[in-house]
């Protein structure tokens, strides 16, 4: 991103000495050619729109090497309205220290996926809850 404000490249910063590895910002509304190494999309939902968001899940359905996740999430309900449209391994609240997301991306560097046990725990209710439901039509 060309334009970027001087938090977003705090952060940056921030995450790349934290990660020993490049970390890269890009216009929000554009999805770039994608590597085709182990990649980590974090949308910034600050800065995105719905449609924004369905084009880049839209571009990583299918590649195994992509892994998305979410930032700036306002809070659990959010989060589930996000996890029934996207496919999200990662969500990272706004008011979650930059510790605990350093952490998170590590995390899901790794192959595992980032939520609150809270969270999970909502969406497997969720899930189960559908199972049942499919059962008794």
């Amino acid at each position: 991103m060309n334009d970027i404000n001087p938090q977003s490249k705090l952060f940056i910063e921030h995450l790349q000495g934290q990660l020993g590895h490049e970390v890269t910002a890009t216009e929000t509304e554009t999805v770039p050619a994608l590597p085709e190494e182990e990649v980590l999309v974090i949308l910034d939902l600050d800065h995105l729109s719905e449609a924004g968001m369905q084009q880049w899940q839209a571009a990583v359905d299918g590649k195994e090497n992509v892994s998305l996740a979410a930032f700036n999430v306002r809070g659990e309900d959010h989060a589930v309205e996000l996890l029934s449209s996207l496919n999200l391994q990662g969500i990272f609240y706004r008011d979650d220290d930059i510790e605990l997301i350093c952490k998170g991306i590590e995390a899901l560097q790794s192959g595992n996926l980032w939520m609150s046990r809270a969270l999970m725990s909502r969406m497997i209710q969720l899930l189960m809850g559908s199972k049942v439901s499919e059962h008794h039509l």
